[in-house]
């Protein structure tokens, strides 16, 4: 194998390990996003169902990295909830929301939000494949994102160092998993449920 071949293989991401409240009213909209934090590194996760819970919790945390809201959550006023939150440490916010309002988006900076997330209105409790796709092991999502990164059996077998009937069966227990035995729409469900890129 060439320098070069090897200087494109996608490489692992290094994962700074980091602290999470997330404030959100759903359940399966919470847990999807405590999901997504753990992937990302996060050390500990606090996943609140109300700004009051979100207010006590804040006051038992030291470690204070990235908080999430929830644009439905409703006990508090959202922008009210925020600046609690940044008294009490958690400067780094994010509001995630179904509404796309110049206004609000304006509000929310000012407040001190420095991201400001537009979801769509359908985005409810985790179907079927994201239920599935939680139980896939970090071997298998690292074989999986290898296949949307367009290799094949054999690419992910010389660059994760696997046999080749190693990876056939990583793939297979995906397969399962997810459902389906198309690469392609093993990739999308991948993308879809937040687990690769």
């Amino acid at each position: 194998m060439t320098r070069t071949s090897a200087a494109l293989r996608p490489q692992p991401t290094a994962r700074r390990h980091f602290s999470a409240l997330v404030v959100c009213p759903a359940e399966g909209r919470r847990d999807s996003f405590s999901f997504l934090l753990e992937r990302a590194g996060a050390r500990h996760v606090v996943a609140c169902s109300r700004g009051a819970d979100a207010r006590q919790q804040a006051q038992l945390e030291t470690s204070n990295d990235i908080c999430i809201l929830d644009g439905s959550t409703t006990d508090t006023p959202l922008l009210v909830l925020a600046r609690q939150l940044q008294t009490l440490g958690w400067r780094r916010m994010m509001l995630v929301s179904a509404r796309h309002d110049a206004l609000g988006v304006r509000a929310a900076m000012l407040t001190g939000i420095r991201s400001y997330v537009v979801t769509g209105n359908t985005w409810g409790h985790p179907g079927a494949h994201s239920q599935r796709a939680r139980k896939l092991t970090d071997r298998e999502i690292e074989v999986l994102q290898s296949v949307a990164n367009g290799m094949s059996n054999k690419d992910i077998g010389a660059y994760l160092g696997l046999s080749a009937l190693t990876v056939k069966s990583h793939m297979a227990r995906i397969s399962r998993k997810l459902g389906t035995g198309d690469r392609a729409k093993l990739v999308a469900i991948g993308m879809r449920e937040g687990i690769i890129s």
